[in-house]
């Protein structure tokens, strides 16, 4: 098992690797650990929420369908287990905090784009990538 996916237990789908971040060491290895043309996206959920439960099903339906050579970084953040993580983020990134939530950087570490709630669907993260 890689140094990375030990840290981040990534998930795998289709050869899109997706980082659990739990704290803010794994996100700085996470962003700093690509190109700087490279865009990430990061997934913030509750385990206790539904509506965490169903962006996610339709996050993850949205990854596996990607394409494998894309040049896209892609992470979850469990807003539960990772509270310090999540408000660390929504300092960092300026972003009020809600969850679900994805927030989408561009290659300079910038937020291009955010969603959440019922904003998160397939159609609105296609739409990221054109």
């Amino acid at each position: 098992m890689s140094f990375l996916r030990k840290i981040f237990q990534e998930k795998d789908f289709n050869n899109n690797k997706v980082a659990n971040l739990k704290s803010v060491e794994d996100w700085d290895e996470f962003k700093n650990h690509s190109t700087t043309e490279t865009e990430k996206i990061i997934f913030k959920y509750s385990t206790r929420c539904p509506v965490s439960f169903t962006a996610e099903k339709v996050f993850d339906s949205w990854v596996k369908s990607l394409p494998e050579d894309l040049n896209l970084k892609i992470s979850k953040v469990n807003v539960i287990t990772a509270r310090p993580l999540s408000r660390y983020l929504e300092s960092e990134l300026n972003v009020r905090h809600e969850s679900p939530q994805i927030l989408w950087l561009d290659g300079k570490g910038k937020v291009k784009w955010f969603a959440s709630h019922y904003d998160i669907t397939s159609e609105a993260l296609e739409n990221q990538l054109k």
